[in-house]
């Protein structure tokens, strides 16, 4: 009996639990219905300001410094300042000598839970750092809201220059709750004057613009089939800075290049010399390719570097074959091998030339 008892025991203080979790989470969606829709409509909070819609609000986004920029994730780092700034009636405060409020950091996180503001969804990032932020409510009911974001966002790369390419790098804002009809962003501008603001050493900005367009998404009306978001785009035009490229990889892969075109001076008959050049370049140029392939891009389409690599192996290629061809079926006829040579030693280099060239600046 003492078993069964406390078995029930149990069992009553297991459905009390739940009855309770119940009961709380009944309560929180009440209170969020109740939020929601207050009986009659949206609360204040999510409501836009009184007047004719869609609501305008005024975006400017200030670009601190390009921190980071990693080809292989296709992504780059930017410490920026986005700006804010809209009119709603409902807090606007008409007594006489009344001043701004100002709210910083977390006060200003708090009353943005309070108030209407555009929710804003950074779309090619996945969850930014706010570093601070400041909020100013002026008596006419005129908002402003400045934060600064930290984040590494994504981006659509064409390296098939590399590594002489140019990237055009962007930061695309939206807001999460509200479609165009509610509200639209305006390019308030101010942000073109800060191109020295870069800190990277391998990319060289050269050109920073802004719009505004509209863009498909999903927000939160997943119910309808085709949502269109007002969207700000800050845009950045750069140009890689190749220095590093060239010497540490290019130029090394055209002196190894070079030097096998020495086995043309080199008498046929010595064929251990001969291969000794193109064993030693052949090595030259492994050891450089793996000293410096973490740092080259890894994408399904050739670059710059990628065929001139190629190329690379296939002159040390032909100067293998000829090699072969002059040691065995024209062993016999040392007039023909000195031609050969003559004609290779000749020619060669200038088309090695030629196709270097055309590589790398066409």
């Amino acid at each position: 009996m003492v078993r069964s008892r406390n078995t029930a025991d149990k069992n009553g203080v297991g459905n009390c639990r739940r009855w309770k979790s119940k009961v709380a989470a009944w309560a929180v969606t009440a209170a969020l219905g109740l939020c929601f829709t207050g009986g009659i409509g949206i609360c204040e909070a999510v409501t836009p300001p009184p007047g004719q819609l869609p609501v305008s609000v005024a975006m400017t986004v200030h670009l601190l410094g390009l921190t980071g920029f990693d080809e292989q994730r296709k992504t780059f780092d930017a410490d920026i300042y986005v700006a804010l700034e809209w009119n709603d009636s409902r807090l606007a405060n008409p007594a006489e000598g009344a001043r701004p409020a100002f709210y910083a950091d977390n006060a200003a996180e708090m009353r943005l839970r309070e108030i209407w503001w555009p929710h804003l969804e950074f779309v090619n990032t996945g969850m930014p750092s706010v570093t601070n932020r400041a909020l100013t409510i002026s008596p006419d009911g005129r908002v402003q809201y400045v934060m600064g974001i930290t984040a590494s966002f994504r981006s659509n790369l064409d390296l098939r220059r590399f590594p002489f390419d140019r990237q055009v790098l962007e930061i695309r804002i939206q807001s999460f709750l509200f479609q165009d009809s509610v509200l639209v962003f305006r390019d308030a501008g101010n942000n073109r004057e800060t191109i020295d603001h870069n800190s990277l050493e391998d990319l060289d900005l050269r050109e920073i613009r802004s719009y505004v367009h509209t863009a498909r998404g999903l927000g939160l009306a997943m119910s309808t089939a085709d949502t269109r978001y007002s969207e700000y785009v800050l845009e950045f035009k750069t140009v890689r800075a190749s220095g590093y490229y060239v010497m540490a990889v290019i130029v090394p892969m055209l002196f190894v290049t070079l030097m096998s075109f020495l086995i043309y001076f080199i008498d046929p008959g010595f064929v251990f010399g001969r291969a000794n050049i193109l064993l030693g370049c052949l090595m030259a140029f492994v050891g450089t390719q793996f000293a410096v392939k973490n740092n080259l891009p890894h994408v399904s389409y050739a670059t710059v570097i990628d065929r001139l690599t190629l190329a690379n192996y296939g002159w040390l290629s032909a100067a293998l074959l000829e090699t072969v061809l002059i040691t065995t079926i024209w062993k016999n006829q040392p007039e023909r091998r000195r031609r050969v040579d003559q004609l290779c030693a000749r020619w060669l280099p200038p088309l090695f030339a030629i196709t270097a060239g055309v590589l790398l600046f066409v």
